[in-house]
C-alpha cells in the first residue's frame, strides 16, 4: 500500500481516493442471431428469462434480458427506449456473460446502470474452453475484436443499438483489459477497467476517456501498472480518473447485502468471525479471506452460503473481486460523455438509487435521513438494532422516484448502535447510525 501512496503522491490531485465499505463464421445473406437449442421458442425469437430463472437463490434484476446466440457465443442484451447510452460489458476471465446477473455486486451494478437510463449488452469470449479473453495485438488480428465488431454492426443493422448516442465499455479483470482494446477500437465514448491495467500497447494510444477502479490488497494484479498509465493518459490531456477501494471493517450491515442473509444471521457471522479471531479491534480482517480459513467458524446453517459470504469478506479486505462500492462515480465519469438532453422526450429522473448518511450522526433523539428513488417504488424504511430486531418501522408506502427527507426520533430507544435499511422493490441499503443520549 506505501508503494501505491508513494506512485499517487506525484499527481493526488488527480485522483479520487475512496474509502471502502459505505458507500462461426457469417456468409452472406446468413442471420448472425440464432436461438439457444434449450429454449422451446419459435424460429426467430429471442429467449426471455424471468428474473427467477437468472438470479436463483440471488439478488433479482429489476428487469427482463434477452439470451440470443451470436456468431456461436451467446449475449444477453436489454435496450431501453429513450436511452441514455449502452454499456458493452465484458466479463472477469473464466467466466461468462452470465457473471453479470449472477454475481450480486455485479447485480448491483447492472441494475444501477439501467436506472440510470443505459442499455446493456453483456459479451462473452470466444473461447469456452479457457473462457479468456483474446488479447492479441493488434485489433486485426484479435479474433474477439472482430467477432465484437459483426456483433455491433449485427445489433445497429436490427434497430436495436442506436449509433447516435453514446456507447461505453466496462470490463472486470482480465475483461477489462480486453474492453480497453474493444473501447479503443470501436472509439467508444468512455471505458471502465475494474481491477487491473489495460493493455499497454492500447493504452499508449488510446485516446478515450478512462475510469480505473482498483482494490488496495489486490493480489492478482499490479495496481502501480494501472497508476502509470492513467498518469500517461492523462500528461496527454486525455480525462481519465482512478478509484482505490481501501480495505474496511466486517460489519453486520455489509454482510446484509447478501440476499439470502435474514434477521439476526449478518450479526451471527460477524460475531462467529470475531469471537474465532478473524477480526482485529476495529472489526478489520486480520489476514485474506481466500486464506484465512473463516469458513471453519461460520454457523453450519448458513455455510451454503459460503461463497456469497467470501465475496463480502473479500471487498472488505479490499482483494480481487468485483464490487459495487463505485457504481455512482463510474456511472457519474459515463454520464459526463451522454447527457441527459440526449434522452429523447424522456422525463428527467435521478441516476440512482441511495441511502445517505443520516444527520446529525451521533444524535440524540432526532436525525435526518434522506434517500433517492431513481423510479417510483414500494419503499420500506426500518430500525434494526445490533441484533438484528426491527425496533421500528419509519417508513412503508409506495413513493414517486426523487430525493425524500424523513425525520427519525430515537427518543423511545436506548443509546447504541443501530442499522436503518431501505428496501425499495429489490433493492436493499443498509447504513449505520448512532443514538448517544
Amino acid at each position: 500500500m506505501k508503494t501505491i501512496l508513494a506512485k499517487l503522491k506525484s499527481f493526488c490531485p488527480l485522483v479520487l481516493f475512496i474509502y471502502g465499505g459505505l458507500t462461426g463464421q457469417m456468409h452472406s445473406g446468413e442471420p448472425l442471431h440464432t436461438i439457444s437449442p434449450s429454449h422451446s421458442l419459435q424460429a426467430g425469437s429471442a429467449s426471455l428469462e424471468t428474473n427467477n430463472q437468472l438470479n436463483a437463490n440471488k439478488m433479482s434484476l429489476d428487469f427482463q434480458f434477452v439470451r440470443e446466440t451470436i456468431l456461436d457465443s451467446q449475449i444477453l442484451h436489454y435496450f431501453q427506449e429513450n436511452s441514455r447510452g449502452t454499456i458493452i460489458m465484458c466479463h472477469s476471465g473464466g467466466n461468462n456473460a452470465d457473471f453479470w446477473i449472477t454475481n450480486i455486486e455485479a447485480i448491483a451494478f447492472v441494475n444501477d446502470a439501467v436506472n440510470a437510463s443505459y442499455s446493456i449488452v453483456l459479451l462473452e469470449s470466444l473461447n469456452r474452453d479457457t473462457k479468456l479473453w483474446d488479447q492479441t495485438q493488434p485489433p486485426e488480428a484479435n479474433q474477439d475484436i472482430q467477432r465484437a465488431r459483426l456483433l455491433l454492426a449485427d445489433l445497429k443493422q436490427r434497430g436495436l443499438l442506436d449509433e447516435e448516442k453514446p456507447i461505453f465499455a466496462l470490463g472486470d479483470s482480465k475483461g477489462g483489459r480486453f474492453s480497453s482494446m474493444l473501447a479503443f477500437d470501436a472509439n467508444f465514448d468512455a471505458s471502465a477497467i475494474y481491477l487491473t491495467r489495460g493493455l499497454q500497447g492500447v493504452i499508449d494510444e488510446s485516446t478515450i476517456p478512462t475510469i480505473w477502479c482498483l482494490a488496495e490488497n489486490d493480489t492478482r494484479s499490479d495496481n502501480t501498472v494501472a497508476i502509470a498509465q492513467m498518469q500517461s493518459m492523462q500528461a496527454r490531456n486525455i480525462e481519465t480518473n482512478l478509484l482505490i477501494l481501501f480495505a474496511s471493517p466486517v460489519e453486520p450491515w455489509r454482510l446484509a447485502r447478501i440476499p439470502n442473509i435474514v434477521g439476526t444471521q449478518g450479526v451471527a457471522i460477524y460475531q462467529a468471525l470475531k469471537n474465532g479471531g478473524f477480526l482485529d479491534s476495529n472489526d478489520f480482517l486480520l489476514a485474506n479471506p481466500l486464506e484465512s480459513g473463516w469458513q471453519s467458524v461460520i454457523p453450519q446453517e448458513l455455510i451454503g452460503l459460503k461463497d456469497d459470504i467470501e465475496i463480502q469478506l473479500s471487498i472488505c479486505f479490499s482483494e480481487h473481486f468485483f464490487f459495487r462500492d463505485f457504481n455512482d462515480r463510474v456511472l457519474t465519469f459515463f454520464n459526463k460523455y451522454a447527457p441527459i438532453s440526449a434522452i429523447e422526450d424522456g422525463p428527467t429522473l435521478p441516476s440512482s438509487f441511495k441511502l445517505d448518511q443520516n444527520y446529525p450522526n451521533p444524535f440524540n433523539p432526532e436525525t435526518k435521513i434522506s434517500f433517492t428513488l431513481s423510479r417510483r417504488s414500494q419503499v420500506e424504511l426500518q430500525v434494526f438494532d445490533i441484533k438484528g430486531k426491527v425496533v421500528a418501522t419509519i417508513l412503508n408506502n409506495e413513493l414517486d422516484a426523487g430525493q425524500q427527507e424523513i425525520l427519525f426520533n430515537g427518543s423511545a430507544l436506548s443509546s447504541g448502535i443501530y442499522f436503518y435499511r431501505l428496501k425499495a422493490g429489490n433493492r436493499i441499503i443498509t447504513r449505520k447510525m448512532s443514538l448517544l443520549k
